[in-house]
């Protein structure tokens, strides 16, 4: 994200985690990210998908997709509806 250069998604990514990637096209936020085993637990994954959601809504996405790069699996949290 950091479109306008003005967020700083650092605090966001826990130990364990590295963000690759990120866009912001037609509502949805994409972060793509690897994890190392060697410093990951599902505490820091918890905080990073938190962070992230809060992050995407600061720029009011429609959706965020995270992408695991690690594991190809990509999550998808609906987060501001039409209406």
């Amino acid at each position: 994200m950091d479109v306008d250069g003005s967020t700083d998604i650092r605090s966001a990514v826990p130990n364990g985690i590295e963000r690759v990637d990120t866009s912001f096209e037609d509502d949805i936020a994409t972060v793509q990210f690897t994890i190392d085993e060697e410093f990951y637990s599902e505490e820091n994954h918890i905080v990073f998908e938190r962070g992230m959601q809060l992050l995407a809504l600061d720029f009011k996405a429609d959706e965020l997709h995270l992408v695991n790069e690690t594991e190809k699996v990509r999550s998808v949290f609906p987060l501001l509806g039409e209406g």
